[in-house]
């Protein structure tokens, strides 16, 4: 059954309003991801029951990390990370755009992908990831 273009944007809004909310909770709660709560158990429902609704959750993510934050970029992973875990269906999205989320998550090409301002604060785990990111990012593009 072929829905009209009216439905799907209406369960694409639904989706991006709880992926907000879902990467809200997550900045909140200092980057982990609360399985337990009724949010995520909602779109965790959806995202199996619906190739569609999968799809729209990986291109909502994709888009969430390329904003200009990197704690929101960070927040982000919780939720690919367990949607690559438990569901084959989305690892086959998340392996389809596997380097435009490391490139914008680990902001390996600054050019393409600016970092935050320094104004932003950094926490010390990420100060010291960047210290091997242009060698993560030499790796990536060489193979």
């Amino acid at each position: 059954m072929k829905e009209d273009g009216s439905s799907v944007n209406e369960r694409r809004k639904t989706l991006q309003r709880t992926i907000s909310r879902l990467v809200k909770e997550i900045e909140d709660s200092d980057g982990s991801l609360n399985v337990d709560s009724s949010l995520f158990s909602s779109l965790k429902d959806r995202v199996k029951r619906d190739a569609e609704d999968s799809r729209i959750c990986i291109d909502i993510l994709l888009g969430i990390s390329k904003f200009n934050s990197s704690h929101t970029r960070r927040c982000v992973l919780p939720l690919l990370d367990f949607f690559y875990m438990k569901s084959a269906r989305m690892r086959e999205h998340v392996n389809n755009f596997l380097y435009e989320i490391i490139l914008n998550a680990a902001e390996i090409e600054p050019l393409k992908n600016p970092p935050p301002s320094t104004q932003e604060r950094c926490h010390p785990t990420e100060n010291s990831m960047h210290q091997h990111l242009p060698e993560m990012g030499r790796q990536i593009r060489q193979g």
